[in-house]
Protein backbone atom coordinates (compact mmCIF):
# COMPACT_ATOMS: atom_id res chain seq x y z
CA UNK A 1 0.00 0.00 0.00
CA UNK A 2 2.85 2.68 1.20
CA UNK A 3 4.66 2.00 -2.78
CA UNK A 4 0.96 2.87 -4.31
CA UNK A 5 0.44 5.61 -1.92
CA UNK A 6 3.85 6.78 -3.75
CA UNK A 7 2.74 6.37 -6.95
CA UNK A 8 0.87 3.86 -9.53
CA UNK A 9 2.98 1.00 -10.03
CA UNK A 10 3.15 -2.18 -11.69
CA UNK A 11 2.30 -5.41 -10.86
CA UNK A 12 5.89 -6.32 -11.47
CA UNK A 13 7.24 -3.47 -9.59
CA UNK A 14 4.81 -4.43 -6.60
CA UNK A 15 5.87 -8.09 -6.75
CA UNK A 16 9.49 -6.96 -6.83
CA UNK A 17 8.58 -5.65 -3.34
CA UNK A 18 6.86 -9.04 -1.75
CA UNK A 19 8.89 -11.10 -4.04
CA UNK A 20 5.97 -12.68 -4.82
CA UNK A 21 4.02 -12.09 -8.38
CA UNK A 22 1.24 -14.64 -7.27
CA UNK A 23 0.61 -12.98 -4.02
CA UNK A 24 1.00 -9.33 -5.32
CA UNK A 25 -1.88 -10.70 -8.31
CA UNK A 26 -4.11 -11.77 -5.42
CA UNK A 27 -3.47 -9.04 -3.33
CA UNK A 28 -4.71 -6.49 -6.56
CA UNK A 29 -7.41 -8.34 -7.00
CA UNK A 30 -8.56 -7.81 -3.56
CA UNK A 31 -8.19 -4.25 -4.50
CA UNK A 32 -9.92 -3.76 -7.04
CA UNK A 33 -13.12 -6.06 -5.85
CA UNK A 34 -12.69 -3.62 -2.99
CA UNK A 35 -12.80 -0.40 -5.22
CA UNK A 36 -10.15 0.72 -3.86
CA UNK A 37 -7.56 0.65 -6.79
CA UNK A 38 -7.98 0.65 -10.42
CA UNK A 39 -5.83 -0.25 -13.96
CA UNK A 40 -5.09 1.38 -16.49
CA UNK A 41 -2.91 -0.93 -19.40
CA UNK A 42 -1.22 -2.94 -16.60
CA UNK A 43 -0.39 0.19 -13.95
CA UNK A 44 -2.61 -0.16 -10.46
CA UNK A 45 -2.85 3.19 -8.81
CA UNK A 46 -5.30 4.11 -5.68
CA UNK A 47 -8.58 5.41 -5.95
CA UNK A 48 -7.83 8.37 -3.37
CA UNK A 49 -11.23 9.01 -2.01
CA UNK A 50 -11.98 5.43 -1.97
CA UNK A 51 -8.91 4.41 0.01
CA UNK A 52 -8.95 7.13 2.30
CA UNK A 53 -12.61 6.45 3.10
CA UNK A 54 -11.25 2.60 3.56
CA UNK A 55 -8.66 3.69 5.97
CA UNK A 56 -10.50 6.14 7.83
CA UNK A 57 -13.18 3.58 8.25
CA UNK A 58 -10.82 1.00 9.22
CA UNK A 59 -9.12 3.38 12.03
CA UNK A 60 -8.99 2.14 15.75
CA UNK A 61 -6.99 4.45 18.39
CA UNK A 62 -5.21 1.04 18.93
CA UNK A 63 -4.97 -0.09 16.17
CA UNK A 64 -2.45 2.98 15.27
CA UNK A 65 0.92 2.11 13.24
CA UNK A 66 3.55 1.61 16.78
CA UNK A 67 6.63 -0.50 16.13
CA UNK A 68 7.25 -0.87 19.71
CA UNK A 69 3.16 -2.27 19.94
CA UNK A 70 3.70 -4.11 16.33
CA UNK A 71 6.88 -5.58 17.69
CA UNK A 72 5.50 -6.88 21.13
CA UNK A 73 1.75 -8.46 20.23
CA UNK A 74 2.30 -8.78 16.16
CA UNK A 75 2.74 -12.90 17.29
CA UNK A 76 -0.33 -12.63 18.87
CA UNK A 77 -2.85 -11.68 16.26
CA UNK A 78 -3.25 -14.14 12.79
CA UNK A 79 -3.06 -12.63 9.06
CA UNK A 80 -7.25 -11.36 9.81
CA UNK A 81 -6.14 -9.81 12.67
CA UNK A 82 -8.04 -11.84 14.91
CA UNK A 83 -6.48 -12.57 18.72
CA UNK A 84 -5.18 -16.21 18.74
CA UNK A 85 -3.73 -15.99 22.12
CA UNK A 86 -2.76 -13.85 25.12
CA UNK A 87 0.78 -12.94 24.95
CA UNK A 88 2.73 -14.76 27.89
CA UNK A 89 5.17 -11.89 29.09
CA UNK A 90 3.38 -9.21 31.39
CA UNK A 91 4.98 -6.81 29.51
CA UNK A 92 3.62 -7.27 26.29
CA UNK A 93 0.01 -8.93 27.97
CA UNK A 94 0.01 -4.66 29.64
CA UNK A 95 0.75 -2.71 26.35
CA UNK A 96 -1.94 -5.10 24.34
CA UNK A 97 -4.88 -4.51 27.42
CA UNK A 98 -3.72 -0.92 27.92
CA UNK A 99 -4.19 -0.39 23.69
CA UNK A 100 -7.47 -2.79 23.87
CA UNK A 101 -8.83 -0.48 26.59
CA UNK A 102 -9.17 2.23 23.88
CA UNK A 103 -11.71 0.72 22.29
CA UNK A 104 -13.80 2.21 25.24
CA UNK A 105 -14.57 5.40 25.52
CA UNK A 106 -13.89 7.24 28.92
CA UNK A 107 -16.28 7.82 31.62
CA UNK A 108 -19.14 6.07 29.20
CA UNK A 109 -20.78 2.82 30.88
CA UNK A 110 -21.35 -0.47 28.72
CA UNK A 111 -23.18 -3.29 29.23
CA UNK A 112 -21.99 -6.68 28.79
CA UNK A 113 -23.02 -7.53 25.51
CA UNK A 114 -21.55 -3.70 24.51
CA UNK A 115 -18.28 -4.97 25.60
CA UNK A 116 -18.44 -8.30 24.32
CA UNK A 117 -19.35 -6.57 21.12
CA UNK A 118 -16.48 -4.29 20.49
CA UNK A 119 -14.38 -6.99 21.32
CA UNK A 120 -15.75 -9.97 19.21
CA UNK A 121 -13.95 -8.00 16.25
CA UNK A 122 -10.79 -8.65 17.50
CA UNK A 123 -11.31 -12.23 19.30
CA UNK A 124 -12.98 -15.18 19.63
CA UNK A 125 -12.57 -15.62 23.06
CA UNK A 126 -13.92 -12.51 24.41
CA UNK A 127 -14.64 -13.40 28.26
CA UNK A 128 -11.10 -14.24 28.65
CA UNK A 129 -10.20 -10.46 27.06
CA UNK A 130 -13.09 -8.66 28.78
CA UNK A 131 -11.74 -10.50 31.98
CA UNK A 132 -8.06 -9.96 31.70
CA UNK A 133 -9.15 -6.07 30.88
CA UNK A 134 -10.63 -6.19 34.48
CA UNK A 135 -7.45 -7.74 35.79
CA UNK A 136 -4.94 -5.17 34.30
CA UNK A 137 -6.97 -2.18 36.00
CA UNK A 138 -8.12 -0.98 32.41
CA UNK A 139 -11.64 -1.63 32.30
CA UNK A 140 -13.79 -1.84 35.36
CA UNK A 141 -17.47 -3.61 35.99
CA UNK A 142 -20.06 -3.65 38.79
CA UNK A 143 -19.90 -6.61 41.52
CA UNK A 144 -23.14 -8.02 39.37
CA UNK A 145 -21.17 -7.49 36.25
CA UNK A 146 -24.08 -5.21 34.54
CA UNK A 147 -22.11 -2.54 33.81
CA UNK A 148 -18.29 -1.84 32.79
CA UNK A 149 -16.52 1.87 32.26
CA UNK A 150 -13.05 3.13 31.32
CA UNK A 151 -12.40 5.77 33.72
CA UNK A 152 -9.05 7.41 31.84
CA UNK A 153 -7.36 7.22 28.98
CA UNK A 154 -3.49 7.70 30.17
CA UNK A 155 -1.06 9.42 28.39
CA UNK A 156 1.44 7.09 28.12
CA UNK A 157 -1.01 4.90 26.04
Amino acid sequence: MRALEEKPQTAQELSSLLFNLEQTEGHLRILQQGHLLENREGVYSLIPDAYHKAREDASHPWLEWEKDFYQLVSQAFDEKGILRTLPSQNKKLNLLMQKLSLLFEAGRTYTEKEVNGLLMGFTRDFFLIRRSLIDAGVLFRTPSGSAYWRERHDAKI
